[in-house]
């Protein structure tokens, strides 16, 4: 028993702390307590050393209940491994700090992974060959696919055998790429039907427009005052004998504007504006039928003034065009049951 105690020696800063404790808590063979252990009889009791460390030992050792074992401190700064001296019932115990042992344990992974690496170059030689002519190549050729699809190109189809996942992948994309193609003719062949279509429309409204520009060259050189009224009772078109008729200014501008405002601009020739207003807005109520009127002017002339509905191709109402000409005098006035001549209807 001497001997085993005169073994523990001071090596705490190489192999670690080793020591001899008793079940109760006494500490029998220390490196660095000789002389207290000696001056205790050979058992000094730990909670005299007030020491956290060799505390935490007898209590691992005691709440673990067996003969041998190793763990780490609570505190995680220290790994414990001790066993049973059977016959006085004392433990040895070898305590090694946590960085002593991680430092071990790093040679120790260094050293099997240098001998791993060193027996696995020639099987990660052949794996590599083996992923290049599986794996490498068919998804550079599909990449290379891909890239040339997005660039506006028609890439051929890829030949992968197998039933493996990327050789699925392979199939599905020469698929998609099948299909794209047929897609971009039925386009090519659509836009070219869009383009002949876009150029007979062109046709027809380049003609539309000549012949709106005849039209409106035709009003405006009539000597009939024309106004177009749309559907929402705002004025569209006038011409200038519709402006000189009234004495508007030739400047203003009447498109855009409601009826009401355009006879506000012409009340002031009117002798009874208030019951020519009445009879337009009666007029306006009902769109489908046609009116004509005489106008009394302050200097005496009359104006002979006209509605028509206007229609659309589908005969949807969509406005009035109101006519009016000047006579001299109430000499005339046979002339107001006149139709309106049909060259401008």
């Amino acid at each position: 028993m001497q001997t085993l105690i005169d073994s523990v020696d001071d090596r705490d800063q190489v192999e670690g702390t080793q020591l001899i404790m008793s079940a109760d808590g006494d500490l029998i063979a220390h490196p660095q307590l000789r002389q207290r252990i000696a001056a205790a009889d050979g058992q000094l009791k730990l909670s005299s050393l007030h020491d956290p460390l060799l505390e935490q030992v007898h209590r691992m050792i005691a709440s673990a209940g067996t003969d041998g074992g190793a763990r780490r401190t609570p505190d995680g700064s220290y790994w414990v491994a001790w066993a049973k001296i059977h016959g006085p019932g004392w433990y040895q115990v070898h305590v090694i700090p946590q960085s002593q042992f991680s430092g071990l344990l790093m040679w120790c992974l260094v050293a099997l992974c240098g001998l791993g690496v060193v027996a696995l170059l020639p099987a990660m030689w052949l794996l590599r060959r083996r992923v290049h002519h599986l794996v490498t190549g068919p998804l550079q050729r599909l990449t290379d696919a891909v890239d040339e699809l997005g660039h506006g190109g028609e890439p051929g189809p890829i030949e992968l055998r197998g039933e493996d996942e990327l050789a699925r992948l392979t199939g599905a994309f020469n698929a998609m790429v099948a299909e794209l193609t047929q897609q971009h003719g039925l386009q090519i062949a659509h836009a070219g039907e869009l383009q002949a279509e876009v150029d007979v429309r062109r046709r027809v409204m380049t003609h539309l427009e000549e012949e709106r520009a005849r039209l409106l060259a035709l009003l405006g050189a009539m000597n009939l005052g024309i106004l177009f009224v749309g559907d929402d009772n705002r004025v569209i078109y006038c011409n200038a004998a519709f402006l000189s008729t009234w004495s508007i200014p030739g400047d203003t501008t009447l498109p855009g504007r409601t009826t009401r405002e355009a006879l506000e601009l012409a009340a002031a020739r009117m002798s009874e504006p208030e019951a020519v207003v009445q009879r337009l807005e009666l007029s306006i109520q009902s769109p489908d039928n046609r009116d004509s009127f005489e106008i009394q002017l302050r200097d005496g002339r009359v104006v002979m003034h006209y509605s028509y509905p206007v229609r659309d191709a589908q005969d949807r109402h969509i406005g009035h065009l109101w006519g009016g000409r000047t006579r001299p005098g109430p000499a005339d006035r046979a002339t107001a049951d006149r139709p309106w001549p049909s060259a401008i209807r």
